[in-house]
């Protein structure tokens, strides 16, 4: 064999080789290389939280008709007191009935509130509550069980609850917590003005915030519409004033995740 045929071999073997060293992958589901950047302004992540609800006729009950009552007092958040209007509507069913209903009031810090009077008899105490929100901004809907059962209480003494906008949101039910690490390695420098959000196909379903003693880690609340949804992280970055998209997708599967991104 000539000394130029094995250089030839030679050669074709470490080219294999890097092939198949570049081919190899880590186990680990949710660690992902690559991305594609394309230039753009600071974009105005949201989630579209409009749907085409009508507007419910939820009417208190006969009080003569219940021993025991409890009282409520259901504050919205301050993201969705932003989406509230004088149309909203709140209610507490037990079965299929509903044994409270309230308009909204307004706090003093500008939030929406709302106190319901709930009904029942001696023999429904400890049964669950089911709470349903209406918002007349977006004619969207939420329902939950509430975090008590049904106990009697007095007026001055209301169990207190917070309602954020996807709490039991009918359009989206698959809620996702994610926890998103940046590698060591960036393309960039880290700036207070990047943003980070999930999208499903052209979607948002979530916007990002950096956690303030960690600026490499950030979390998201992913909506889906259902357990399995493919998504993808996109992230501002304002140094370089466009979009990173990171290919390898995420299954939204309505549990917390640990997210560990490559650009």
């Amino acid at each position: 064999m000539t000394s130029d045929m094995k250089t030839f071999k030679t050669m074709i073997l470490m080219a294999a080789l890097t092939l198949a060293w570049g081919c190899s992958s880590d186990s680990d589901d949710n660690k992902w290389t690559g991305s594609v950047f394309t230039q753009s302004v600071k974009p105005t992540w949201s989630i579209d939280w409009s749907s085409d609800v009508g507007k419910p006729n939820w009417q208190s009950p006969d009080p003569t008709m219940f021993e025991c009552s409890m009282y409520l007092l259901i504050r919205l958040s301050e993201e969705l007191s932003a989406h509230s209007t004088d149309d909203d509507q709140m209610a507490v069913f037990i079965g299929d009935e509903c044994r409270g209903a309230s308009s909204r009031n307004l706090l003093s810090n500008g939030r929406a509130a709302f106190l319901l009077h709930v009904k029942a008899t001696s023999e429904e105490n400890g049964q669950p509550m089911e709470l349903r929100y209406y918002c007349g901004g977006e004619h969207h809907l939420n329902k939950m069980l509430l975090e008590v059962p049904f106990t009697p209480n007095n007026f001055f003494q209301p169990y207190k609850q917070d309602l954020t906008i996807c709490d039991g949101s009918t359009k989206y039910p698959v809620v996702s917590p994610l926890t998103v690490s940046l590698p060591r390695q960036l393309p960039f420098t880290v700036d207070s003005h990047d943003m980070m959000a999930v999208f499903v196909d052209n979607e948002c379903r979530g916007v990002g915030q950096r956690d303030a003693d960690n600026p490499d880690q950030w979390t998201i609340t992913a909506c889906g519409v259902e357990t399995g949804e493919t998504a993808h992280i996109h992230y501002y970055s304002a140094e370089k004033r466009g979009i990173f998209v990171i290919q390898e997708g995420i299954q939204l599967t309505g549990k917390p995740q640990e997210v560990y991104i490559s650009f």
